[in-house]
C-alpha cells in the first residue's frame, strides 16, 4: 500500500513539473522544453524497460499490437477531443 501511495504521489509530482518548468526557463521556447520533456520521458521508460525486460520478453507480438492500438487511440482523443 505505501508503495502504491508513494508511486501515485511520485507522479503526480513529475506531471506537476510540466507546468512549473516553463514558468523556470522563460528564455526557451515552448518547442524546447516540450522537446526537452519528451527526451526526459523517454529516458525514464527506457530505464523502467530495463528493469523489466524479463516481463517485456513474456508478451506476444499480440499483446505490443493492443499496447500500439490503445495508445494511440487515446492520444487521438486527447487530441481532436
Amino acid at each position: 500500500m505505501f508503495l502504491g501511495v508513494l508511486y501515485g504521489i511520485l507522479g503526480c509530482s513529475l506531471w506537476g513539473f510540466i507546468y512549473i518548468i516553463p514558468l523556470l526557463l522563460p528564455e526557451y521556447s515552448p518547442a524546447t522544453v516540450a522537446m526537452a520533456r519528451f527526451t526526459v520521458y523517454s529516458i525514464g521508460s527506457l530505464v523502467i524497460c530495463y528493469y523489466c525486460r524479463k516481463t517485456l520478453a513474456l508478451l506476444t507480438a499480440s499483446d505490443w499490437v493492443k499496447a500500439f492500438c490503445l495508445g494511440f487511440s487515446e492520444t487521438l482523443s486527447i487530441t481532436f477531443f
